[in-house]
């Protein structure tokens, strides 16, 4: 073994020279981005007609009540173009992409049309007198004339016009407004529900399918509609598309708003590669293949010394609290169904699921599955799991089980899991950001106080109850959590240290105290200073960072000593009574 130890750094030094030159070589085109909202820094979403950003959302079509207006058609499409098929090998991408949206025609009954996600070829614009039930796909010239104007779309339409079997569907259309395959809905698809779709194609199946959910208060699902359409994309669009959303209405008043948008296509490799490239590649890769087997021979003999160093490591996980099996949370969500979804943070989405306690119990949890598999995300997930493990108090989010689910395979199965998993109880009010910002029913000043009160609570305990003190780093409106109770809990850990003062500071948003921006260091007092802003936010039921139409951002604590200054009514959007005028001077 002793030869085998020293020619191996040699052979690994060539895998490690060819290998970036066998990716080079083989050129590929692959896509994914996620617009978990819009605004002013979505410069990747192109406009045109009737669309604009409208702070953190696309609207498609213009509200035309206070105009004469009427017709009113737009697009909003991703800026850079798709690869969708290869010409040299025929071959498809597979492609899969989620949405949020909200047709709203204001409780009308005069309504119309409707609203669609579209492939296009490269290039494709609005076309001119679209609106109405052409939902800017076609006109009437290019309607009866397709092949001039290709496109695949998903169709969300709200009014029966004289090609529609019904009015409330989902439909797939191929180059015409007439549905090939559709599903009627059961209830409006326009009193301005926020709705959740998910369009994907299966290259190998030719099987576009798209899954539209409607979801109530509780986060469980309501309703669900499904379509599909066998069909070969490469006989009605070329190999660069472009995509995005169309909506259109006639006569009458229909907004169409999208919230987010996440899109994922899968590698294809580029058409124009040699014959003699394909043999060199070949060639390369199978002197990649002998390294790597060479690489892993000498894993499996150094496979004890391996696992001494990840325990170093990783540190000792029986101080991390109760851990519970990745199957047990497997199927408390349904296999992490799409259904199961109650939201997508930045580390990655939330699941609910009902899972059994040591005493045969059912408790109702929320289970966050990062889905970032970096350093960086395994050290947020230590960090929250240590974090919590020693906290207890009754206004921090309980978290009441940790998993981690590895790689079954040789040296990855030591170093890095494969997913990680948080379970904690689950706050069936959601959390404060949504109930200022979100919900159309308002919190009651008893409740307001309460949430602050405990928030308070929940901080004073993290700085001075704990030895030694806990930062939190990132307190905001979105971090703290309500019970059915609306009690508050503050939540999301990933962020804080066990630390005196001194670490650098991530908190950013308009919740960052003024003195971080020059010393980028968390303190007992930048914690507070996060937490004066959420009072704000609640006193005032306005954000800590707003985007008005012109694009400009006004910081809430801006706002509010300017109309101090000028002598004027701080809480002009939500007023308050003189007991809680008190409350947030103090």
């Amino acid at each position: 073994m002793g030869a085998f130890h020293q020619k191996f750094p040699k052979c690994l030094l060539f895998l490690y020279f060819f290998f970036p030159f066998s990716i080079l070589l083989h050129s590929a085109s692959s896509l994914s981005f996620n617009f978990s909202s819009f605004g002013t820094n979505a410069k990747e979403i192109l406009y045109e007609g009737d669309a604009f950003p409208s702070g953190n959302a696309i609207q498609l079509t213009r509200d035309q009540q206070d105009s004469n207006n009427s017709m009113s058609v737009g697009r909003a499409v991703y800026k850079y173009p798709i690869y969708l098929w290869n010409h040299a090998t025929g071959k498809l991408a597979d492609f899969s992409t989620r949405f949020s949206f909200a047709i709203n025609s204001r409780n009308n009954s005069c309504y119309g049309d409707g609203m669609a996600f579209f492939l296009a070829p490269k290039g494709s614009h609005l076309p001119n007198n679209s609106a109405g039930g052409y939902l800017g796909l076609v006109n009437s010239t290019t309607q009866a004339n397709a092949r001039n104007s290709p496109f695949v779309a998903v169709e969300f339409d709200s009014f029966q016009n004289s090609w529609d079997v019904s009015g409330d569907h989902v439909g797939i259309n191929v180059d015409s407004v007439a549905s090939l395959q559709f599903v009627n809905l059961s209830s409006s698809i326009k009193d301005g529900r926020k709705a959740n779709a998910w369009v994907s194609y299966d290259s190998h199946k030719k099987n576009l399918s798209v899954l539209l959910v409607y979801s109530n208060d509780s986060l469980v699902t309501e309703e669900t509609y499904r379509a599909s359409l066998k069909i070969n994309l490469r006989d009605y669009l070329p190999q660069w598309i472009t995509i995005g959303f169309t909506g259109a209405s006639g006569d009458c008043i229909e907004l169409h708003t999208i919230y987010s948008w996440d899109f994922n296509s899968s590698s294809l490799q580029i058409s124009g590669a040699s014959q003699i490239m394909e043999v060199i590649l070949s060639i390369f890769g199978a002197f990649i293949l002998v390294g790597i087997v060479g690489f892993l021979f000498y894993v499996l003999k150094n496979k004890k010394g391996m696992k001494q160093r990840v325990t170093v490591r990783l540190g000792s996980e029986k101080f991390w609290g109760p851990n519970v099996s990745y199957k047990k949370v497997w199927e408390a969500t349904d296999g992490f169904s799409e259904k199961k979804v109650l939201g997508k943070g930045g580390c990655g989405l939330v699941y609910r699921g009902i899972l059994k306690d040591q005493n045969g119990d059912s408790v109702d949890v929320a289970v966050k599955k990062f889905t970032r598999n970096t350093k960086a995300a395994l050290k947020d997930y230590e960090s929250e799991v240590r974090i919590l493990s020693k906290l207890s108090h009754r206004n921090i989010v309980l978290l009441l089980w940790w998993c981690q689910k590895h790689w079954k395979f040789l040296l990855v199965y030591e170093y890095r899991p494969q997913e990680l998993l948080l379970v904690y109880k689950y706050m069936h009010k959601g959390s404060l950001y949504s109930h200022l910002f979100e919900k159309e029913e308002t919190l009651n000043w008893a409740q307001r106080y309460n949430i602050a009160k405990g928030l308070a609570e929940a901080l004073y305990y993290l700085h001075e109850r704990c030895d030694p003190c806990v930062l939190h780093r990132n307190i905001k409106s979105s971090n703290v959590f309500l019970d059915e109770k609306f009690n508050a809990k503050l939540g999301d850990f990933g962020l804080s240290r066990l630390v005196d003062h001194g670490e650098r500071l991530q908190n950013k948003g308009g919740y960052l105290a003024p003195e971080c921006g020059r010393t980028y260091k968390a303190s007992k007092k930048s914690d507070v200073y996060g937490f004066g802003i959420v009072v704000l936010e609640i006193a005032c039921g306005k954000k800590a960072l707003e985007v008005d139409l012109k694009g400009n951002v006004m910081a809430l604590v801006e706002w509010v000593w300017e109309h101090y200054w000028r002598h004027m009514q701080l809480f002009i959007l939500v007023p308050l009574p003189i007991e809680y005028l008190l409350f947030v001077s103090c």
